[in-house]
């Protein structure tokens, strides 16, 4: 039988805390950082869940300004036009069909997610950048759908990019956690 993997037994390092450049973008070093030495299991502080309503998302990896939120979203499930004023971030699918658009536009090729056979993504752990100024939506597929929000948080302490909000909110409980 195979053990499982233990950090503290085998005497093994975990990968290295991301530490930001001093010049340059930030954020796409962080990018590269995280998918070469990223953690495969989520190390989520105490703080890391975040919920809109039936929208989920959870902290998986947070060292400052930087961390990565992963979101799953339920099929049928649209997201209104916003932005997030003080973060700067890359969206990177993970799994599922679905519209993203950044400023209108469609950030992804649909036939993208998806091979001929419908079954594996062409578009797993690509990026898309998503600016502080940049508004974007989201319309969900029959499948759902599940995404690596990769961040730079450009003031205040990280906490999740639904309450770093500018415009319509996502469903009622999305709206009460805006107005507290």
């Amino acid at each position: 039988m195979k053990k499982v993997h233990d950090w503290i037994s085998s005497g093994a390092t975990p990968a290295p805390f991301f530490i930001p450049p001093a010049a340059g973008d930030q954020l796409a070093a962080f990018y590269e950082w995280y998918c070469t030495n990223g953690p495969s299991c989520p190390m989520a502080p105490e703080s890391g869940l975040a919920w809109a309503g039936n929208l989920p998302g959870i902290v998986i990896y947070r060292a400052g300004q930087f961390q990565v939120q992963m979101f799953v979203f339920p099929a049928g499930c649209v997201v209104p036009p916003h932005r997030h004023p003080g973060v700067d971030t890359i969206e990177a699918h993970v799994a599922g069909h679905y519209d993203f658009r950044v400023n209108g536009t469609s950030a992804i090729p649909l036939d993208h997610l998806h091979d001929r056979r419908g079954t594996v993504s062409r578009w797993w752990g690509r990026g898309v950048r998503v600016r502080p100024s940049d508004w974007h939506d989201l319309s969900v597929f029959e499948t759902g759908a599940c995404f690596l929000s990769i961040q730079h948080w450009l003031r205040g302490a990280p906490s999740s990019v639904g309450e770093d909000w500018e415009g319509r909110a996502a469903n009622s409980e999305h709206e009460a956690l805006l107005c507290r």
